[in-house]
């Protein structure tokens, strides 16, 4: 009777599977058994590239290996799959002119370490952060920062061990699904021991030739899908003599990425903008850099003027070219 009600199981588990792949290219529900008990576990939604990882909070990538692979081989497929396509926004994004936030990693300074023994914890604990600070600049080691601790951010979708990946033994296809918050990326990247912005540069500051007048906008877009404009986490706004008309870091202030006119429109929105100031981009500068003509840049000028974290959206080229991916190489 218990192998009768095992195999009724096994084939309405099957069944569902079948049914949900054919109703959902993009989601999967993963088939848990826990303490002995079968859970439906489904994918979160996808939340890629910088779009994504700026809009929602969270950078989440779901990948299919190629079909009729075993287990273990489809399963590894995918989840390779999906981390190079967490790698490109996380590792390989431009900070500032040709250096990517993994360059700036492997290149920073090594910080001063101390770990406090049991006997010395309380006396420690009771320290000022300036006290703190000067013991272990005298007593500390030094050390280098590990990129593999930063790589390890990344975590697989869900709440159990292992939800983030999912076998169909039908289509004998594998499929993986892993995310990093916003939260923990700039955690690991701006801290007591690393901050990969510390040496950015900002450039000279535009100089509006006439008096500005007040700014009626309370968000702004600018198009650069006709340039070679790539998205980067350091974004400066140029005016046609190089000078810096808006300058920020992604994710810190309020700025974003759109593929298109609509999406940007979306963000906007749900940032309560009303009156939005929409320009194109007339050409790109650099890795990070995006030019403006000059009445859009008194305009952005005056705009960040009265706001200085106005919400911002750049729209970007949307190809799978090499050179024009939302991400360095």
């Amino acid at each position: 009777m218990r192998s009768k009600i095992i195999s009724i199981l096994l084939v309405m588990l099957c069944t569902y599977t079948i049914l949900y792949a054919d109703s959902n290219d993009t989601n999967v529900n993963v088939v848990l058994e826990i303490e002995g008990e079968y859970k439906f576990e489904p994918f979160p939604e996808p939340s890629e590239g910088f779009d994504g990882f700026l809009s929602n909070g969270v950078l989440r990538v779901i990948k299919e290996s190629s079909h009729g692979m075993s287990k273990y081989t489809a399963l590894n497929d995918a989840m390779q799959k999906a981390r190079e396509a967490v790698w490109k926004v996380i590792v390989h994004s431009y900070i500032s002119d040709g250096v990517t936030v993994r360059d700036a990693i492997l290149n920073a300074p090594p910080y001063m370490d101390y770990t406090p023994k049991e006997s010395e914890k309380k006396k420690f604990e009771a320290m000022s952060e300036k006290e703190r600070s000067e013991f272990i600049l005298k007593n500390g080691k030094e050390k280098k920062y590990d990129f593999e601790k930063f790589i390890n951010i990344v975590k697989e979708c869900g709440s159990y061990t292992n939800s983030g990946r999912f076998y169909d033994s039908v289509e004998k296809t594998g499929y993986a699904c892993i995310e990093v918050s916003l939260k923990d990326f700039f955690h690991a990247v701006d801290n007591d021991k690393i901050n990969i912005f510390k040496d950015i540069k900002y450039g000279a500051m535009y100089k509006p030739v006439d008096q500005t007048t007040k700014s009626r906008y309370d968000g702004i877009i600018i198009d650069a899908s006709d340039t070679s404009y790539v998205p980067s986490l350091f974004v400066k706004v140029l005016a046609p003599t190089e000078e810096t008309v808006y300058a920020g870091i992604a994710g810190r202030k309020n700025i974003f990425f759109a593929a298109d006119m609509d999406k940007a429109k979306e963000i906007l929105a749900k940032k309560n903008v009303k009156r939005a100031y929409r320009t194109s981009a007339q050409g790109a500068s650099g890795d990070v850099g995006v030019k403006v003509g000059l009445p859009a840049a008194d305009n952005v000028f005056s705009a960040v003027a009265k706001n200085s974290n106005i919400p911002f959206v750049i729209i970007y080229k949307n190809t799978t070219d090499k050179n024009t991916e939302p991400a360095g190489e």
